[in-house]
């Protein structure tokens, strides 16, 4: 197990961790091409309206100046009052255009030659104003040639200038707009080329992982297969000599004369017959550990009285019991009926859960266990005064090697409450425990009257009536 972040996670995880990983870089650098696209179109359509804009706006200042020029020609040869009207609405709409023009541009040479425009414009406002004081002075023929000599170059000069300005502003947008096509055209072969890297670099790095994860479950396999012949080495070839030594410590402690000189020998011998019994529990762990992760847990279903099953576990530990002065208080409710259930792998369970209670407990305390039972199960609950198990390993309590770390006074393998909930989950009940530290703990759990019976790895609904 390696800690990212705080948490734990084991090869497997990691792997799907970085496969996910390379995936989501993948279609983040695919979305984030997509937006860059988008955002070079919308620039470059940007720049194509506002050149499009400022187009239109230098054909408005042409076509007012024009009608300014009109305006004071009619003016000028009929002297009528409603050629003023025209010429205001022509110089408002041509100044307005040209101070619009001033204000959007950016090109240093475009202000320059608008700022001339605006200055032209000025001094032609100034000589009409000299032609219309001295009006009254001079004939409508003196006013023509004066229009005519004066104001008129003043007019070409100004719509040269603005033929100028166009002419400019054409080139220039032109090249703005070339120049944003090709920006345009780098960007997206920039960002093909990324995408394309990051998908070949994501289908590299998928491959690879790919290939790692199948070598691993390949070698995973092989591993169980060789721990699977392993165990069935140990329970053939340590198992039957094992229980052979169990008996035969059994017969010397039966006939072991009562003298001084045997009790050094008894004592031996019950040493040798404890090592016996824990080398035998450890080596029925493994196999039982073995038929879990195979899922095939046999069950021969028998109808069982719960009250014996919990007096014939507790005969198997009061030795241990009265060792440490446990007192064990019994609460069964009235229901006597009988259990469908594997007398064995019930007993193993309640031996294992009353045994971890008698461990913990300090000694002259008592543990509790009770029997509750309804239409649709049996609750068995043990009780102990032990230190109790903090809410941080909670999540750990039925995993096989946790080992309480409350207290280091009782160590066992770690195997014995990830068999008692598997054995209860192949009844088809369920096992919890609610405890705290310095408090005790509880661990109940339930066998369902009609139960689900394990049979080479699938799991069958048992429907019987008792007689």
């Amino acid at each position: 197990m390696r800690k990212i972040f705080g948490f734990n996670f084991g090869f497997g995880q990691r792997i799907g961790i970085g496969f996910t990983i390379t995936i989501l870089l993948g279609i983040s650098v695919g979305l984030a091409s997509l937006l860059a696209l988008r955002s070079v179109i919308h620039i470059k359509d940007r720049v194509a309206l506002q050149n499009s804009q400022d187009l239109i706006e230098v054909e408005k200042l042409k076509t007012a100046i024009h009608q300014e020029s009109g305006a004071i020609r009619g003016y000028l040869i009929t002297r009528d009052g409603t050629y003023l009207a025209d010429l205001k609405v022509a110089k408002d709409q041509a100044q307005a255009t040209l101070e619009n023009l001033i204000k959007r541009e950016r090109d240093p040479k475009s202000v320059s030659l608008l700022s001339q425009i605006f200055e032209k414009r000025k001094a032609h406002e100034h000589l009409f104003q000299d032609l219309v004081k001295s009006r009254s002075t001079k004939n409508q023929a003196s006013l023509r040639k004066v229009y005519e000599e004066k104001l008129m170059p003043e007019f070409d000069d100004l719509d040269q200038a603005l033929s100028r300005f166009t002419d400019g502003k054409e080139i220039l947008l032109a090249q703005n707009l070339q120049l944003s096509i090709e920006s345009a055209d780098s960007a997206i072969r920039m960002i093909i080329f990324i995408a394309s890297a990051a998908l070949i670099l994501a289908i590299a790095i998928a491959f690879l992982l790919t290939r790692t994860l199948n070598r691993m479950h390949r070698n995973l396999e092989k591993a169980v297969v060789a721990r699977d012949d392993l165990l069935a080495m140990v329970s053939h070839d340590l198992k039957n000599p094992l229980s052979a030594i169990m008996m035969s410590v059994s017969f010397i402690q039966k006939h072991l004369p009562d003298t001084e000189r045997s009790k050094l020998i008894k004592s031996s011998v019950e040493t040798i017959g404890r090592a016996s019994e824990r080398m035998h529990r450890l080596i029925s762990d493994l196999l039982d550990l073995a038929r879990i992760e195979a899922n095939a847990i046999p069950l021969e279903l028998k109808p069982q009285d719960p009250r014996t099953l919990v007096g014939e576990a507790l005969d198997l530990l009061k030795n241990h019991a009265m060792q440490k002065l446990v007192r064990i208080k019994l609460d069964y409710d009235n229901d006597s009926a009988p259990l469908i259930c594997d007398r064995e792998r019930v007993l193993q369970v309640l031996s294992n859960l009353i045994g971890n209670a008698i461990k913990f407990s300090p000694e002259g305390q008592f543990i509790t266990i009770r029997i509750q039972s309804n239409p649709r199960e049996v609750i068995f609950s043990i009780a102990d005064q032990g230190p109790g198990i903090s809410g941080g390993q909670a999540s750990q309590v039925f995993k096989r090697y946790w080992q309480s770390k409350s207290t280091t006074a009782h160590q066992g393998h770690g195997l014995g409450l990830f068999i008692a909930n598997a054995m209860v989950v192949a009844h088809g009940g369920r096992i919890w425990f609610e405890s705290g530290p310095g408090r005790g703990s509880t661990f109940s759990f339930t066998i369902p009257r009609s139960v689900r019976k394990t049979v080479s790895g699938k799991t069958l609904r048992q429907n019987q009536s008792l007689t």
